[in-house]
């Protein structure tokens, strides 16, 4: 069963974020994907634990998942810590990005997400995040709904979330993908 759903997001993926776009031809649309940190190790209480051995491995099976669909980002964000620095790492190793992989301030798992909220707003190229949660969920809950106290998706460890604005100023979910829905490895 885990075979075909594996083959299954596959196909969502490439469906959904790799070009298929109906709308007329012209720029790349503006996307956002929402990355939370893979399993962090759970020795000891650092609020700074690195990703265990299955947190590399299924941050590792979504970087070979969106590799075939050529993302093309401004930048990549991570919170500083070390688990979602790992993530972005690994996950960036098969993404086109512009200015790179970079830790930033404003992304740890009780900041406030208006802030971040206004910049992505602005943004002029697509770009991924990195981060924790709670933090991620109010920001989701924000973007597609405009209310941060609202729990709109849970997102399980080493899930991406893919969202491009629409018309209307809120943001609109075109995919998820989940190591829940790989092969085990």
């Amino acid at each position: 069963m885990r075979t075909g759903l594996y083959a299954a997001a596959c196909l969502i993926l490439t469906l959904g974020c790799a070009g298929r776009d109906t709308r007329p031809a012209g720029p790349t649309p503006r996307r956002l994907y929402l990355a939370r940190h893979a399993q962090a190790a759970t020795d000891g209480v650092s609020a700074d634990r690195p990703l265990s051995a299955r947190g590399v491995a299924d941050a590792r099976a979504m970087a070979e998942l969106l590799r075939p669909l050529h993302l093309r980002l401004g930048v990549v964000w991570h919170s500083g810590l070390a688990r979602a620095e790992q993530t972005a790492d690994i996950l960036a190793r098969v993404l086109s990005t512009g200015k790179g992989v970079t830790g930033r301030r404003g992304l740890l798992p009780n900041d406030p997400v208006v802030p971040v909220a206004a910049e992505i707003v602005a943004a002029k190229e697509s770009l991924m995040i990195v981060g924790h949660r709670p933090f991620l969920r109010r920001l989701i809950a924000l973007l597609i709904g405009g209310e941060p106290s609202a729990d709109p998706f849970v997102l399980s460890p080493g899930t991406v979330l893919c969202l491009e604005p629409d018309d209307a100023g809120l943001w609109r979910v075109l995919w998820v993908a989940s190591p829940d829905l790989l092969p085990q490895r």
